[in-house]
């Protein structure tokens, strides 16, 4: 059980209520506006960052100068422990969505928390792990797959991880995406990210409002994503 709730709930709500005030008394908390950039590409890996409340998103430049998003980032989630771990400059730019709260931990006292309190160092495994694997799952499923699929795939993904249950069964991604950062997600063009959402609005599978999706038929969603293409 301490798997999922790790994969699902991220870092800080795995923790046991005496690891967070550890965590609590190592770090401060930190507020950023919308668009600031929490961590940047290349910077020294000196803090980790636990989000509170807010979004963020993942991205990473490209040698031909163009921007790639590789997550999304949410309260409960971990940012810049890889690049701590691995000792190397950090990999990704980590900006804000919205205005977000984050715990603020210098790297030096995250590695004595870790080293003292194994059964939190256990959920941080995890979690990186669970992350690897849909960074492979992810990578793997563009290869051949229709874009349609795939975006069905994201928002089931995003879903579980971040969806806030609604009635009827709905269920709201609280995640102000554009269309252009949910086809860099996938792999795809924007255009077919909004031929998509339009055909699932017809069908009544989906609700969209300014940078925020409401499901309305989970399980049409999942035929969808689970659709044989090659039938």
């Amino acid at each position: 059980m301490q798997e999922i709730l790790a994969n699902r709930h991220g870092f800080w709500q795995a923790l046991q209520e005496s690891e967070r005030a550890a965590l609590r008394a190592a770090g401060r908390t930190r507020e950023y506006a919308t668009g600031t950039l929490l961590c940047s590409q290349g910077a020294d890996p000196d803090h980790v960052l636990i989000i509170l409340d807010g979004w963020v998103k993942v991205t990473a430049g490209r040698a031909d100068g163009q921007e790639v998003m590789l997550a999304i980032r949410g309260p409960s989630d971990t940012i810049g422990e890889s690049g701590w771990l691995n000792g190397r400059p950090r990999s990704a730019n980590v900006k804000a969505l919205g205005r977000v709260r984050a715990l603020a931990i210098p790297a030096e006292q995250f590695a004595s928390f870790l080293n003292s309190h194994a059964h939190a160092a256990q959920v941080l495994a995890r979690v990186m792990v669970g992350r690897m694997d849909d960074a492979d799952r992810r990578m793997t499923s563009q290869v051949g797959t229709s874009g349609p699929k795939l975006l069905a795939l994201l928002l089931l993904d995003l879903a579980e991880r971040y969806g806030v249950a609604g009635g009827g069964g709905s269920v709201t991604l609280p995640l102000p995406l554009t269309q252009q950062e949910l086809a860099t997600m996938i792999g795809r063009a924007r255009e077919t990210v909004a031929r998509a959402l339009t055909v699932w609005r017809r069908e009544g599978i989906v609700v969209t409002r300014r940078m925020r999706i409401v499901i309305l038929r989970l399980e049409a969603l999942r035929d969808i994503a689970e659709r044989d293409e090659d039938a």
